[in-house]
Order: structure tokens, then sequence, then C-alpha cells
């Protein structure tokens, strides 16, 4: 599912449409990578808390490292960001682990071992702050030491990196000539084969078609004789 979204953000150029929107606001622009790494972070802390780890990854994911990929950080960005994901822990339903626990505790026959939304805000917020925090401090610096810090956001603002840039593009662009798009030398013209199976194909059809149309008008001559 990740590899899905993430080849539909590149090549429908949502990538691209949606990390300049993002770099472009002016919020971002005035902000240090580590406050735009923070804002990420607890956007997707959030929808992993409300929708499901699973989710928020296959979805969310390639839109923020689309947009990684345009600070030029893609590597810390995505790194961060995945690692914040399961701390997201405040629903019953966040994880498949959080499911098998709320249900556990009404299997076991004891009221008082029974857990409510209550537990699991408490606990699920507590573990959300903590973990959040331990990314944005110790796994910040970590990253920084393998990673280089990325250019300031006003540096990257008008560059569209070519990770972005959707393939079927950029492939077909060296295809054009005059305004229209040529066949490569590997590939079938379809144009050509339409124009010589289309009229056997229509002859077929009208061929089949015969005995059918014949049958319905003689059934209708023969009900309004009736």
């Amino acid at each position: 599912g990740t590899n899905v979204v993430a080849f539909l953000v590149r090549e429908t150029g949502l990538g691209v449409e949606m990390a300049d929107n993002v770099v472009g606001t002016g919020i971002v622009e005035m902000m240090p990578y580590h406050g735009l790494v923070a804002v990420l972070i607890l956007i997707t802390m959030v929808c992993s808390t409300l929708l499901q780890h699973s989710i928020t990854g296959v979805l969310l994911m390639p839109l923020i490292v689309a947009v990684g990929i345009k600070l030029q950080a893609a590597e810390t960005t995505a790194i961060l960001v995945a690692i914040a994901v399961p701390f997201g822990m405040g629903m019953p339903h966040s994880s498949m682990d959080n499911v098998l626990s709320h249900r556990t505790s009404f299997l076991m026959g004891r009221r008082s071992a029974e857990l409510k939304g209550w537990d699991w805000h408490i606990a699920g917020g507590w573990t959300s702050v903590a973990g959040g925090s331990l990314v944005l401090t110790l796994g910040y610096q970590i990253a920084l030491m393998f990673y280089k810090l990325p250019p300031p956001v006003w540096v990257v603002k008008g560059m569209t990196p070519d990770a972005l840039v959707p393939k079927v593009v950029v492939e077909n662009i060296k295809n054009i000539q005059d305004g229209r798009l040529t066949w490569p030398s590997g590939f079938v013209n379809t144009s050509a084969f339409t124009q010589v199976t289309a009229p056997s194909f229509a002859a077929s059809l009208r061929q089949r078609s015969a005995p059918r149309l014949r049958r319905r008008r003689q059934g209708g001559k023969t009900t309004a004789a009736g």
C-alpha cells in the first residue's frame, strides 16, 4: 500500500504541488527545520492516534517524504517522522496491540481489569509526549550526525528536485515532436492497429447481431398480427 501511494504521489504530480504549497507558506519560510520537524511529528502522532498506525504509514508517510525531498532532507525527515508513528497510543484502536489488549481485558471476566477509554487517553498521552520529546531531542541530534542540516527554506523554495518530477512526463518529453507524442520504436502504434482491426470487428459484430435483429423483428410482426 505504501509503495502504491508513493507511486501515485509522484506520478500524479501531487508531491510537487503539495510540497510547493507547504514550503511556500509564510509560516514555514520563517520556521527553522527543527520546528518544521516538530510540526510534522505532531501531525503524525495525532493521525496515528485517531486513525491507526498502519493507515498513517500508508497514507501520510509518502506525503511527508515528498516534503522532505523538497527540503533536501528526505532521510532525516522520513526517519524521525516514521519513528514517531508508533508513539500515537491514546486510543484503543490506535494499533493492533491496543486492540488486542483492550479485547483481552474484557475476556478475563474481571470487571476491575477492564480497560476504559480514559485509561488509554492517560497512558497513551504520556507515551506520545515522552516519545515525541525523545525524537525531537536525542533523535534529532543523532540524525544530524549522519545527515547534514538542510539549507534554509527560502533557498529551496524555487527548486523542484528530480525525485518529485513524474517519470512519465520526463520520459515522454523526448518523444514529443511538433506538439505530438510519437511512438517509441519498441511500442506498438495503436492508431494503426485500430484502423486495421476496427472495420473487421465492426463487420463481425454486424454479422453476429443480424440474426438477433431479424428474430426480434419477426417476433414484433407476429405480435402485431395477433
